[in-house]
């Protein structure tokens, strides 16, 4: 079983997650890059009739400083 496929069955889908960040990636798969398993989760959500739209936002910490970062959303594909 592949990461992607991992962080689906175990994370995605028994907690009903409809977004998530790179973070959620790195905690859920142990993993040091999420981008490659990103590429494959995209793939794999294809097969599945879903795809991932990204939205950048943007969040200030405890010591005043602007944090940016993408969170990813899994949507139907219309059509």
């Amino acid at each position: 079983m592949s990461y992607a496929q991992e962080f689906f069955n175990n994370y995605i889908e028994p907690n009903k997650i409809n977004s998530f960040t790179h973070r959620d990636l790195l905690q859920h798969t142990n993993t040091n890059c999420s981008y490659s398993v990103l590429r494959c989760l995209k793939a794999f959500l294809h097969s599945k009739g879903l795809q991932i739209r990204e939205e950048k936002e943007e969040r200030i910490n405890e010591k005043n400083e602007i944090k940016r970062y993408k969170r990813f959303y899994i949507e139907v594909i219309n059509g």
